[in-house]
């Protein structure tokens, strides 16, 4: 399974995957700090979960989960923000977002919610590891 975070911040990022141990669940673990990087990104290669921030420099997270829901393999979509309150909730709801975390207090129900998802999969379609040489040629893709 592949993962991508979006995130404005550096050490959010970082703690999140350290957090939330993505390295070990995850084949692939991407980093974008823009809606710019997360869209080349997700151009390069077919994402599993997209896990972002509403508060990104160049875009709105929001922007974004419409440009994700408009692709022909729409990733499962977790916002993890400091915006939850009800009316940003609502317009969640509206953008089919597939899960809400605040990002200040609710790390550990993310976490549980992540864990159960990757157990799912790995349960219904075997473990989906990359090997050597696809992971390889993604990477110099990427680059």
């Amino acid at each position: 399974m592949i993962i991508l975070i979006v995130d404005g911040s550096d050490s959010v990022r970082e703690t999140l995957i350290r957090y939330l141990d993505l390295e070990k669940m995850f084949d692939l673990v991407f980093e974008a700090s823009t809606v710019k990087e997360a869209k080349r990104i997700m151009n390069s290669i077919k994402v599993d979960i997209v896990l972002l921030d509403i508060q990104l420099p160049d875009q709105s997270g929001l922007e974004f989960v419409n440009y994700c829901n408009r692709q022909t393999y729409k990733p499962l979509v977790i916002v993890c923000s400091n915006y939850g309150m009800p009316q940003y909730k609502n317009v969640y709801e509206k953008l089919s977002i597939d899960q809400f975390f605040d990002k200040s207090s609710e790390l550990l129900a993310l976490k549980k919610y992540i864990i159960k998802l990757v157990k799912d999969k790995k349960k219904y379609y075997g473990s989906l590891f990359m090997n050597k040489t696809a992971y390889n040629k993604t990477i110099r893709r990427l680059k």
